[in-house]
């Protein structure tokens, strides 16, 4: 058989466009496409993730929930339209740290024989962002042909629970407190407030550890905001055709450190890790080729899907900051979003072909004397120093030499 002409690899000018065109490309139909967590949904970005069910609500399953730092600031989030959950119409992630969803429920009505809600809906549109909070605009919708009330309601319970603990028993016993505080007619702030504390004697070392963590709340709406057992709940008078809008901005608190959320709304973005991540995927080195009847496409389109999952990987408060821009991501969602050493070499050695940026990522972990550190389990370790760095500057030193020449900018 004739021998095949392999052609080159290019890198074109318009790298936006190209961008756009391998993410494109038609995937084989005779592909299996699994769903190794086929039950849950995640929306994540850094070390935030927010793992609902297919219908977008966290409730009844021990591994969902919002997670901030390994540790769930939400344990239930469900959206009640006159006190039931409504019909699901469609929902989707846009990109891993978006999401949105659309759903319909039947207006109430006075007498029996209510019209059928894909006949005469009201529609509730949510949107969601997350990292490092989790920002939600909702905006409800009359379609039906007469004026309603609805009673809109958002069941939201947090536990702080650690991932082993989820579900359990608890390790740690903790105090909790929630605060409700209306500042208008349609602005008001919840906040849940956690706190533990426990003596330890370990290896000679004695002392009390304690955790702080917390999330709070602020919410703009149309119309007044109520919290009663666990709820938020909105009374909502709509004409035909007419639309109530709400924003929810969830603040995550570690110690003393609350996480500002400034994405904006119905999914605009326009963040300092939006503009990371868009330098990211537009800038760094791109992969394609002339159309071709094999596979090339879609190896090209696997190439920029892995490229997505790793910026969605990245823990931006590791960024290193010598000028060299280099970041490191976590292990994996949802169990392993942290640093691991191992993982991180790993993995950014075979990023190396795409990215030279994960090379000089050079993380060091640290607990000086005098602090121990507590997790949200109320294990306690004894004050000490373990430092990474020197171990993985010689990896990636190697690293650096085995691929110079082969990596973009």
């Amino acid at each position: 058989m004739p021998r095949s002409k392999l052609k080159p690899l290019r890198r074109p000018h318009n790298k936006r466009a190209s961008a756009e065109e391998s993410l494109s490309v038609k995937t084989d139909p005779s592909l299996v496409l699994l769903h190794p967590r086929n039950p849950t949904v995640y929306t994540s970005d850094s070390r935030a993730v927010l793992a609902t069910g297919p219908d977008g609500s966290v409730f009844g399953h021990d591994e969902h929930g919002f997670w901030v730092y390994q540790c769930r600031m939400l344990s239930r989030y469900r959206w009640l339209i006159n006190g039931s959950p409504p019909m699901r119409a469609g929902n989707s992630n846009i990109e891993q740290h978006s999401w949105l969803g659309y759903y319909i429920a039947p207006p109430k009505q006075k007498k029996k024989g209510a019209p059928a809600a894909e006949q005469h809906s009201i529609e509730l549109q949510l949107s969601r962002q997350v990292g490092p909070g989790l920002h939600e605009d909702v905006t409800l919708t009359n379609f039906t042909q007469k004026a309603t009330s609805i009673k809109l309601e958002l069941e939201v319970e947090s536990d702080f629970a650690d991932p082993q603990e989820a579900g359990g028993r608890r390790k740690q016993k903790g105090h909790l407190k929630s605060h409700f505080r209306s500042r208008s007619s349609g602005s008001a702030d919840l906040t849940f407030d956690y706190h533990a504390s426990h003596r330890y004697s370990h290896q000679g070392d004695r002392g009390t550890a304690r955790m702080s963590r917390g999330i709070r709340l602020s919410v703009e709406a149309d119309s007044r905001v109520n919290f009663r057992k666990h709820r938020l709940s909105f009374v909502i008078r709509l004409l035909p055709g007419q639309k109530w809008r709400a924003c929810l901005k969830w603040f995550p608190r570690i110690e003393e450190e609350e996480f500002t959320v400034d994405t904006g709304c119905h999914l605009a973005g326009g963040n300092s890790r939006a503009n990371k991540r868009d330098d990211f995927l537009l800038n760094d080195s791109l992969v394609v080729s002339a159309p071709s009847r094999g596979m090339t496409e879609l190896v090209i389109a696997t190439i920029e899907r892995s490229k997505r999952d790793l910026a969605a990987l990245r823990l931006y408060d590791l960024d290193n900051t010598d000028g060299r821009g280099g970041w490191t991501f976590a292990a994996g969602v949802p169990a392993y979003v942290a640093l691991f050493g191992r993982d991180t070499l790993i993995a950014s050695w075979q990023a190396s072909m795409r990215s030279a940026r994960n090379r000089h990522a050079a993380p060091c972990v640290s607990f000086p004397i005098g602090r121990p550190k507590m997790s949200t389990t109320g294990v306690t370790s004894s004050p000490a120093r373990s430092c990474m760095r020197s171990r993985l500057n010689r990896c990636q030193c190697s690293i650096s030499i085995l691929m110079a020449g082969t990596t973009g900018a």
